[in-house]
């Protein structure tokens, strides 16, 4: 998933002027940051600081989901 998200950290920073004419764009990138975060932490807590690395990953997680609900809600609603 790492390799993944990577891969999608790289086309967000490649594309970033075609990404900012989505709708609520800001919220979605977010999202995906938060997203990236996690993987990160899910990867870095086997070897570092494993407590506090899975409460950033489970915490990453619930914050990119709120995130792309709040952007889905501004894309129904726009």
């Amino acid at each position: 998933m790492l390799l993944l998200g990577v891969g999608g950290l790289w086309f967000i920073l490649r594309h970033y002027s075609q990404i900012k004419r989505i709708v609520a764009w800001p919220w979605f990138v977010a999202s995906f940051y938060f997203l990236f975060l996690a993987w990160s932490s899910t990867i870095l807590e086997g070897f570092w600081m494993p407590n506090l690395l899975n409460v950033v990953e489970h915490l990453a997680y619930a914050t990119s989901a709120g995130l792309l609900f709040v952007w889905c809600w501004k894309l129904v609603t726009s």
